[in-house]
């Protein structure tokens, strides 16, 4: 069978699923294509023009380079000839090319990545293909209602690049991310209450340029890189700071396309991928997880998060055994089986 997948259109941890799921596709025996949307989104916004008696501006507007990426998909596709087109994301996939698709008789799958926190554009994405796999199901009734064949696909790891580690912890704590308002006001509140130990040391990767509008915060000291708060980091590098920490954690965005869909029922990658790496870590409750970490520390309240580093660094014996236990957890959640779990429900 031919498959071709197109990329999110832009990378972050979407950008980590869309590799992980090209992977373990390629893992089934099919032949596997890749259309990259984040390339051509990338190369056609930077790129420039200086007319003779003007001043240098860009080629393209933002419609200008969603209508060009598309235009060359639909050429990928007609060199391709795939049985099966995967959609990650499809940040920037239009209705002309899902109409040009399903009329050449091709089948479409969208991957959801942003549930439960979007709903609009995600659902009239799923009216206009012929599956849709689910990140997060709280609202899987709602796209049942555009597509009659929708599921829920668990979050997955990479065994490649989410394993144990054996070396020294250089950070007590690690976390690695988007600084969110929401979590930078949680992460102040943990940092400011009497609780949290003040000889512990903590680092703080990913994107916090939300940080650059905040010079009194506390957390500025935390950034592990201060002149890259923009960064986008690759997903071993994140892996290879969970392996140095002695423990991380994980709390749930509050930024929403409305305030009433940041309460999902699903755990996040985050906690998929700091399991399978065997490093300890707080989580913030949800259904799923709840189920399938009885051994990790539930924080409701940012100020106990002081107390939960406390134990972790008097106790790394216990934080080991209850790391451990959470690696067993999640040693299904492969990549390899989201593929073969993708197709089956795609018909394949």
């Amino acid at each position: 069978m031919r498959i071709l997948v197109v990329d999110p259109g832009i990378d972050f941890s979407v950008g980590d699923v869309y590799r992980g799921l090209v992977k373990g596709l390629i893992a089934t025996g099919n032949h596997v294509a890749t259309f990259s949307a984040t390339e051509k989104v990338n190369a056609f916004s930077a790129a420039h023009i200086k007319p003779d008696d003007g001043d240098l501006r860009l080629m393209w507007s933002v419609p200008d380079v969603i209508n060009i990426t598309n235009q060359m998909l639909r050429g990928a596709v007609l060199d391709c000839d795939p049985d099966l087109v995967i959609v990650v994301s499809g940040f920037f996939i239009n209705d002309i090319t899902l109409k040009v698709l399903r009329a050449r008789g091709k089948k479409v799958v969208a991957v959801m990545t942003e549930q439960p926190y979007e709903l609009t554009r995600e659902l009239r994405l799923a009216s206009k293909v012929d599956g849709v796999a689910l990140n997060d199901p709280t609202h899987i009734d709602l796209f049942r209602e555009r597509c009659p064949n929708v599921w829920y696909q668990p979050h997955a790891f990479d065994p490649d690049i989410h394993f144990p580690g054996t070396g020294a912890k250089a950070f007590d704590a690690w976390w690695c991310g988007t600084g969110y308002e929401s979590r930078r006001i949680w992460l102040e509140a943990a940092v400011n209450d009497p609780r949290w130990p003040a000889h512990a040391t903590l680092g703080l990767a990913g994107n916090w340029q939300g940080l650059d509008d905040q010079p009194d915060s506390p957390l500025h000291r935390f950034l592990v890189d201060r002149d890259h708060t923009e960064s986008c980091v690759k997903n071993t590098d994140t892996a290879d700071g969970y392996r140095a920490a002695g423990m991380s954690w994980n709390t749930y965005r509050k930024e929403a396309e409305t305030a009433d869909l940041t309460e999902g029922w699903a755990m996040g990658p985050r906690e998929v991928e700091l399991a399978a790496c065997e490093t300890f870590f707080a989580r913030e409750s949800r259904p799923e997880g709840d189920a399938l970490f009885p051994m990790l520390p539930i924080i409701d309240d940012p100020r106990e998060f002081g107390d939960v580093l406390r134990w972790s660094i008097d106790n790394p014996e216990a934080r080991a055994d209850a790391a451990l236990k959470a690696r067993e957890a999640v040693a299904d959640r492969t990549f390899d089986r989201t593929a073969a779990e993708l197709l089956r429900h795609s018909g394949y």
